[in-house]
């Protein structure tokens, strides 16, 4: 990069116009290009995701491929047991755009490229949070530090083989861009890609979509909280925010609605208080964003010791993917030190973010507090889900824009 150039991407960005042409082009170049070489892992090492990812999602993908190719609407599964609806199991892929399009694409798709088109949904993530940052006017860096947290952290990158529930998780950043944008501009062709991103994440309905549709309504409401003037705010975006919510309606309805239907053959109609219960993340597990091989957890030769195994004391049906947080040694610095102990998580515009991670970590502990039993009774949809560790992964997005605040915060007043 030419001198010049590289002075221009590493200032700080204009407090009113924000980064430069310089600044975007170059932070979204070096963020691709780290995605490029996560990616080329893969083939370099002659690896596959594994487990569910290739058990169960590609031989769905291999269906849906080889019907669209030939013309055809993939809407029942003649291969899976006497026959399956596909257009009503959420895991089958048919709902989900960026699978679909490449269907048309692939009559017959390899394991590698199958793994290609799951892992673009992390750079499509990863963009998202980026252009999240440059809303916020923080400095380039620390966008590319938050892109590689969203894309490496470990709630995310441990789960890949959990295909539909990485994708809800990366389509909700895009989801939160589209819905800042829709508030800040009161604009309907922004809320035209609301509700498309919206529904894209949804069309999942699994427990990352569930978590990740209320933490957009939650940002609803903080904004409407926050509004100099609350009267003029909700005049102003209750229209675009009433189409937002007719168009995801009438999308979703239909899968929805046969889903439930399907629901009713099925062994897990509704998940038990006891079934969900032990799927609850352990505090012990907190360890993990300090030490990466804590607990043997990436170690490969079955020696995993925690939360989960069978040499664990109280009842824990998780595993070490479900329970994974490291992020890097310097998200953790910038969160325990700059932000837990120097106090800048609770101020400015990390304190949104930092309710957001509470909210989602809360529901994550599961039966650790005495919350998640109150929400399974009586909050609608909660009973429908089981292992709220999950929601660990919804935490991985308030981590990498903190990761993002607190950089920026440092780069601009040094340290606490």
């Amino acid at each position: 990069m030419p001198a010049g150039l590289a002075r221009r991407f590493l200032s700080q960005p204009d407090a009113v116009r924000g980064w430069s042409r310089a600044q975007t082009a170059g932070t979204l170049a070096i963020v691709a290009a780290f995605w490029a070489v996560i990616a080329w892992r893969w083939w370099a090492f002659d690896l596959v995701i594994p487990w569910d990812s290739k058990n169960q999602f590609f031989a769905f993908f291999s269906f849906l491929s080889r019907g669209v190719s030939e013309g055809q609407i993939p809407l029942w599964n003649t291969f899976h047991f006497a026959g399956h609806p596909s257009i009503a199991d959420p895991q089958s892929l048919i709902l989900s755009p960026i699978f679909l399009a490449a269907a048309a694409l692939m009559k017959a798709p390899s394991m590698r490229q199958f793994d290609l088109v799951h892992l673009s949904h992390f750079l499509m993530g990863a963009i998202a949070i980026v252009l999240l940052v440059r809303r916020r006017r923080w400095h380039p860096l620390a966008a590319i530090l938050a892109a590689l947290v969203f894309m490496l952290g470990g709630p995310g990158a441990s789960r890949l083989q959990h295909v539909t529930l990485t994708v809800s998780l990366c389509y909700l950043p895009l989801v939160l861009y589209m819905a800042e944008e829709t508030l800040d501009r009161a604009s309907w062709r922004w809320g035209l890609g609301f509700a498309l991103s919206a529904v894209a994440m949804a069309m999942s309905r699994d427990q990352v979509a569930f978590l990740g549709s209320l933490a957009v309504i939650g940002l609803v409401l903080w904004r409407f909280a926050r509004a100099p003037d609350r009267w003029t705010f909700f005049k102003t975006r209750l229209p675009i925010l009433a189409m937002v919510a007719v168009l995801g309606v009438a999308a979703l309805a239909v899968p929805t609605l046969i889903t439930l239907q399907l629901l009713v053959f099925s062994n897990r109609p509704e998940i038990g208080f006891g079934t969900a219960a032990p799927g609850s993340w352990s505090p012990m597990n907190a360890l993990t964003m300090l030490v990466p091989n804590l607990y043997a957890s990436i170690a490969t030769d079955g020696s995993y010791w925690g939360p989960g195994d069978i040499t664990w004391s109280e009842i824990d049906w998780t595993d070490r993917t479900t329970n994974y947080l490291y992020l890097g040694a310097l998200p953790a610095i910038l969160l325990i030190w700059h932000g837990a102990a120097g106090l800048r998580l609770f101020s400015g515009r990390a304190l949104s973010l930092s309710l957001f991670l509470g909210c989602a970590l809360i529901y994550a502990l599961g039966w650790h507090t005495p919350i998640f039993h109150l929400l399974y009774a009586y909050f609608p949809g909660v009973s429908l889900y089981r292992r709220p560790a999950d929601a660990l992964m919804i935490a991985l997005v308030p981590l990498a824009l903190l990761s993002a605040a607190l950089l920026d915060r440092y780069l601009r007043d040094g340290r606490p």
